[in-house]
């Protein structure tokens, strides 16, 4: 705002000196020194022109949603790649990158490992990429590509996997028999196959599902077969919001256990996060699909203790003490009216309620979420082959 009105004239002079002629339909260019003002073009118009090939781009047989952010540091190309879709996806991802190895790097998990699949094309590197529901990865290339490596696969069937640690030592994991055929960037074709693999081994009931006090479940209950909670006959079970631990004894053969083998549990469907333990030992929390877990290290040829422990979400609690007489009064828009006298002397609800809200958030007809382990619960053997390039 500086020396207005003159300051607006300045700007109205480096105005028609950048634009020129450039109105953006008749003519959409304008050169000025070592650059250019382009008006009236899209973005992928402008790329064209230049020969530049898009940043990031994929194809996709299950047309996956892709969106993706790319920085840039003096080593390092690192983008992110987020699915917008709730399900399972897959595509071919392409980066505007060359001469580097991609590496993903799991937000979830912390994992990082090489991509066991890719390919250097017109200076840009093309990587299969699959995705679970609503899944994300940092791509991060960093490292100068050295050495073979492979740019295709093709699977028999269904059930067969590469993987690649951060040393990029191919593998094949099988979790069904079939063969893969790998073509590699020198020129090569290498060939592996898995014969047999065992059945998944299916952990039925009954199971053992004990309750945190004073929250309105049993202490303990028995479940012939995987149930939500809220279909329980026990109205503690059924309106049930927490934590609950599911634990059972399971004996696995002793065929299931050796070099090139590992297993993996998966728990089928989860409401909504599960905390696993075998043996003792903790294999971390799953708070979104697949809820699988490897459980190599932990399990032994035999008996194995197997405890999962779930966690829900409030409403079934709040719509369970909607059951109940009030013990405050509300508002027409839901609001709280003022504080009860009971909670203001520090005393348990007169109507025997267990939660208490700001916000009448739910009534009792309300439809009640399903909880707790679903299942079906497997678990799934896995036959292991290294892949000498």
């Amino acid at each position: 705002l500086n020396g207005y009105p003159q300051c607006d004239a300045e700007v109205q002079a480096l105005v028609a000196e950048l634009w020129g002629d450039c109105d953006g339909k008749t003519v959409t260019e304008h050169r000025l020194g070592k650059g250019k003002v382009v008006w009236g073009q899209t973005m992928a118009q402008v790329m064209a022109s230049l020969n530049l090939k898009p940043d990031f781009e994929y194809t996709s047989d299950s047309k996956a949603q892709l969106i993706f952010i790319h920085r840039r540091t003096a080593e390092e190309e690192i983008y992110f790649v987020s699915s917008q879709r709730e399900r399972f996806d897959a595509a071919e991802c392409t980066f505007r990158v060359s001469g580097k190895v991609p590496e993903f790097w799991h937000p979830d998990t912390g994992v990082i490992e090489q991509a066991p699949v890719w390919r250097e094309e017109n200076g840009r590197i093309t990587v299969p990429m699959e995705f679970d529901p609503a899944g994300s990865v940092f791509v991060v290339f960093r490292e100068k590509a050295a050495g073979d490596h492979v740019v295709s696969a093709a699977f028999s069937t269904t059930g067969l996997a590469l993987t690649s640690g951060t040393n990029g030592q191919v593998k094949l994991q099988a979790s069904s028999a079939g063969s893969v055929e790998l073509k590699t960037a020198s020129g090569k074709v290498i060939k592996a196959a898995i014969a047999d693999v065992p059945p998944p081994v299916e952990i039925a009931g009954p199971w053992k599902l004990d309750f945190p006090p004073k929250w309105g479940a049993p202490a303990t209950v028995t479940l012939d077969k995987l149930i939500s909670w809220t279909e329980h006959a026990d109205r503690g079970v059924k309106y049930f919001s927490g934590t609950a631990a599911y634990t059972k004894d399971i004996d696995l053969p002793a065929e299931l256990f050796g070099d090139g083998k590992s297993l993996r549990l998966d728990l089928g469907a989860v409401k909504n996060i599960a905390e696993v333990f075998v043996n003792g030992k903790p294999l971390g929390i799953l708070w979104k699909p697949p809820f699988c877990v490897d459980i190599t290290e932990a399990v032994k040829p035999g008996k194995n203790k197997l405890e999962i422990k779930i966690t829900n979400l409030w409403p079934n609690r709040l719509i369970g003490d909607e059951q109940l007489p009030p013990d405050c009064e509300w508002n027409e828009s839901n609001a709280l009216k003022k504080w009860p006298q009971w909670m203001l002397d520090g005393k348990p609800s007169p109507a025997g309620r267990l939660t208490f809200s700001t916000w009448h958030h739910w009534k009792k007809d309300d439809a009640l979420l399903p909880s707790g382990l679903l299942g079906p619960v497997v678990v799934q053997p896995a036959e292991v082959k290294k892949i000498e390039l």
